[in-house]
C-alpha cells in the first residue's frame, strides 16, 4: 500500500476508491494493521514521533518529504509543531533508523549493533550520545560505554544492560519497572532520574540518585539475586566495591559514613550530585583528586592516551572544573597548578617532571 494513500485516508482526504483499498488492505493481515498503526501514531501524536523510526525510510522518504511540504503550509497548531519536528530530523535524515523495533536514536556518534533480540549502543572514548526510548525514557551514554536494549520490552518490565556510565531519566510506569543490569548490581526504578557508573575496568559501581527512588539488588555471576533490596533516596549515592583493590577517592571516603567493605552496597551521606553528573553537560568536575585518576577520566573524555612518568606527579591533587576546552588547554590548566612538562603526539600525551634549569 502506498504511504501517500494511507496519509490521505487518515486525514480524511482520500477518494472513495482509495478508502476502499485501504480498508481491504487493513483486513488482509496483521502486519498491515501494525504498519497502519505506526503511521497513525506518528501523525497524531508528537510524543510518539519516534514511531517514524519504524518506517522504511529509504523506501518511503519521498512520500514523507511531500508530507513535510503539506504540513509546512498548514495553519493547524498540531501540524505546525509536527512539521518543525520533521524538519529538524530531516536535516539529518540518516539519524532515523529503520529498526523495525522499539528505539529511536538521536545522536549517531556511536557504533551500533542490531540482532534479532537486542540493539546495542557502543560509545567510543572521546564521545557521548543521547538515546530516546519509545516509552519516553531518555538515556545519556558517556564515553567508553555500551548500553544494550531488547528490541521490544517485555510485558512486565523494561530491562537494559549497561557497561560504562549513563544518566537515565526514566518515564514512570507503575506496571513495568525499569531495570538497569550491571555486572554485580541491578538498579530497579518506576520513574526517576539517576546516574550509573559501572565500567568493566573499574572495581566499583556507583549509583547516584537525583530524583525519585531506586532499589538496588546484588546479583551473582549467573544473575541470581543475593540478599535483600536496598533503597536509595535523592541526593545520595550507592557504592559497591567489587574487589579489595578498588581505588577510593578522598571525596568518596568523605561521602561514605561507614567502614568501606567489599561486595556490599554502601549508602552515602547527602552529596553534591552535580559532581557526578557534570559529564552530561560537557563538564568534568574534580574534588581533591589525584592527577593519575584525573588522567584516566581525561582519557575517556577526550579519547586520548595519557602517560605520567613520575610517581610524585601522579599524587598531586586537584579541585576544579573543566568545561568544553581542548585536551591541550586542559593539560595547560593543570600545569598552572603543578609544575610539569608535557608533550602531545597525535592522541598520546606524556606528562613528565619539569627539568630544573
Amino acid at each position: 500500500m502506498n504511504l501517500d494513500i494511507i496519509i490521505r485516508y487518515l486525514d480524511g482526504l482520500s477518494t472513495a476508491e482509495e478508502s476502499v483499498k485501504v480498508e481491504e488492505w487493513l483486513q488482509a493481515n496483521s502486519r498491515n494493521k501494525s504498519y497502519f498503526k505506526k503511521v497513525k501514531t506518528a501523525l497524531l501524536s508528537i510524543d510518539d514521533y519516534q514511531s517514524l523510526a519504524k518506517l522504511d525510510v529509504n523506501k518511503d522518504w519521498e512520500i514523507i518529504e511531500k508530507r513535510i511540504l503539506q504540513l509546512k503550509n498548514s495553519e493547524s497548531t498540531r501540524h505546525n509543531v509536527f512539521s518543525s519536528l520533521i524538519f529538524r530530523i530531516a536535516a539529518s535524515v540518516t539519524i532515523i533508523l529503520a529498526l523495525g523495533a522499539t528505539f529511536y536514536l538521536i545522536n549517531t556518534n556511536q557504533n551500533t549493533k542490531l540482532t534479532d533480540q537486542y540493539y546495542e549502543f557502543v560509545v567510543p572514548a572521546g564521545q557521548k550520545s543521547e538515546v530516546n526510548l519509545i516509552d519516553g525514557t531518555k538515556v545519556w551514554i558517556n564515553a567508553g560505554s555500551t548500553l544494550r536494549l531488547p528490541n521490544t520490552f517485555a510485558s512486565n518490565n523494561r530491562d537494559v544492560w549497561l557497561e560504562g556510565e549513563a544518566f537515565f531519566d526514566v518515564t514512570k510506569n507503575t506496571h513495568k519497572p525499569f531495570i538497569v543490569h550491571t555486572s554485580d548490581i541491578n538498579i530497579k526504578v518506576l520513574g526517576t532520574t539517576f546516574n550509573v557508573r559501572a565500567y568493566h575496568d573499574e572495581d566499583l559501581i556507583e549509583t547516584t540518585l537525583i530524583e525519585g527512588k531506586v532499589l538496588l539488588q546484588k546479583i551473582s555471576e549467573t544473575g541470581r539475586k543475593l540478599g535483600d533490596e536496598m533503597s536509595l533516596e535523592p541526593d545520595h549515592k550507592a557504592v559497591y566495591f567489587k574487589t579489595k583493590d578498588a581505588y577510593v577517592t578522598e571525596a568518596l571516603k568523605k561521602d561514605i559514613p561507614e567502614p568501606l567493605k567489599v561486595r556490599k552496597i554502601l549508602i552515602s551521606k547527602p552529596v553534591d550530585t552535580e559532581i557526578t553528573t557534570s559529564w552530561k553537560e560537557g563538564k568534568l568536575m574534580f574534588e581533591n583528586e589525584k592527577l593519575e585518576d584525573i588522567a584516566k577520566r581525561l582519557e575517556r573524555y577526550y579519547g586520548v592516551k595519557i602517560r605520567i612518568d613520575n610517581e610524585e606527579l601522579k599524587q598531586f591533587r586537584y579541585t576544579g572544573t573543566i568545561k568544553k576546552i581542548s585536551i591541550e588547554q586542559t593539560i595547560k590548566a593543570l600545569q598552572i597548578a603543578t609544575s610539569f612538562d608535557f608533550a602531545i603526539n597525535d592522541n598520546e600525551i606524556l606528562i613528565s617532571k619539569r627539568l630544573q634549569n
